[in-house]
């Protein structure tokens, strides 16, 4: 039986949903998420995501039960006989599901991230990198990395539920309307960030590097590619 409930959302609204895949991949189990306008499943969707977990993801829209144009991805953050956790972050022009990718990082890791900013810098974007140590998002952060984009940059930790002593920085290395290259490399003290190929920014290990088991990418950003070398 589908789980329903009926919902307010406005912008800035977060849905999170925790669960396991019923059965392993080999077996092409899937997910599925709909916003319905009604309280009838016969009723416009504004967001449908679907998962195929060892294929694709697929998003689209229903209106007056014509579906519109599909989106696919080919980007696979589930894993096979894992509980999962999968957030949808409501912002004013689309549906944001974070990207999630389970890791294992030592020194040496280097962590690329490139992207383009969805609004201009006056409406303030935001880009959020967390190092999880666990496979969730309530877990301890080993690194945090926020950027305000007409604002400021601030990078943090956080451990058994508690944000740590924050370090904050007027420097912003990002360009206004223009793609973005994000690289995070782990040293055996800190991690160093770079953008756009400029070394910007440095954070001391506050927790050992290789308890990350999840680097998780999301706000104000539509995505390129995340890759882990």
């Amino acid at each position: 039986i589908p789980y329903t409930k009926y919902v307010s959302l406005p912008v800035g609204s977060f849905v999170k949903i925790k669960g396991t895949p019923a059965r392993c991949f080999s077996t092409n189990p899937q997910l599925q998420v709909d916003f319905h306008t009604g309280t009838e499943t016969c009723t416009d969707i504004a967001f449908h995501f679907r998962v195929y977990f060892d294929n694709c993801v697929v998003m689209n829209s229903r209106q007056r039960g014509n579906w519109g144009e599909e989106v696919k991805s080919t980007d696979k953050p589930f894993k096979d006989g894992q509980p999962f956790e999968l957030g949808i972050l409501v912002l004013s022009t689309e549906y944001q599901v974070p990207y999630t990718k389970y890791v294992s990082l030592s020194a040496g890791t280097f962590v690329k991230i490139k992207g383009t900013f969805v609004m201009p810098f006056n409406m303030n974007p935001e880009l959020q990198v967390d190092f999880h140590t666990e496979a969730e998002g309530n877990t301890n952060i080993a690194f945090h990395f926020r950027v305000y984009c007409d604002y400021y940059v601030k990078m943090n930790s956080r451990q058994c539920g508690n944000w740590e002593e924050e370090v904050r920085t007027s420097v912003i290395s990002f360009e206004d309307g223009q793609p973005f290259e994000l690289g995070i490399l782990v040293l055996s003290n800190e991690y160093q960030v770079i953008v756009n190929g400029c070394q910007c920014y440095t954070f001391p290990h506050r927790l050992d590097p290789a308890s990350v088991k999840m680097v998780r990418v999301w706000r104000d950003v539509s995505l390129t590619s995340v890759t882990v070398t």
